[in-house]
């Protein structure tokens, strides 16, 4: 699979990038590949590169009295970043685990700003795909006050 086949495919979910802006992210990332449990980020490491799964699963998750408690998953046409640290340039509150073996497309911050600068339709692309992981996480939260109300009622 190549970078070309896989900005077209994720361009049908988020936003179809230009010939030339594709052209320019495709020279400024990578494909790379990951093992199953490959820990990419740890809690207070800086990071800089965010991914687009191609094929695979990640989570996000925080050691809590020990426990690992996982409260974000990505899969296939997604994008996985520890977000904090990505977008604030902060250390990141979470670890990034790769959960299957993955393969992901792979970018840097400064890409992003880069490419922001430069084309509207990265940008918009950019946008979509922050909407929509703010989304996922908003509903992440409703679903946990919910639960966490209705139990509280339930005692």
């Amino acid at each position: 699979m190549n970078s070309k086949h896989i900005l077209t495919e994720v361009g049908k979910t988020y936003f179809l990038l230009s010939i030339e802006c594709q052209e320019e992210f495709i020279a400024s990332s990578r494909i790379n590949t990951f093992k199953r449990e490959e820990i990419v980020i740890r809690e207070r490491q800086f990071s800089k590169k965010a991914y687009l799964i191609v094929q695979g699963c990640a989570r996000a998750y925080y050691l809590k009295d020990g426990k690992d408690i996982s409260d974000w998953f990505t899969f296939e046409n997604q994008f996985m970043a520890s977000i904090v640290s990505f977008f604030s340039n902060e250390p990141s509150p979470r670890y990034i685990e790769f959960v299957e073996d993955s393969t992901v497309l792979e970018f840097s911050k400064n890409t992003v700003d880069k490419l922001s600068s430069k084309y509207h339709d990265f940008e918009r692309f950019i946008s979509k795909v922050v909407t929509e992981t703010m989304l996922g996480l908003c509903e992440r939260l409703y679903t946990i006050q919910f639960n966490f109300e209705e139990n509280k009622n339930n005692t």
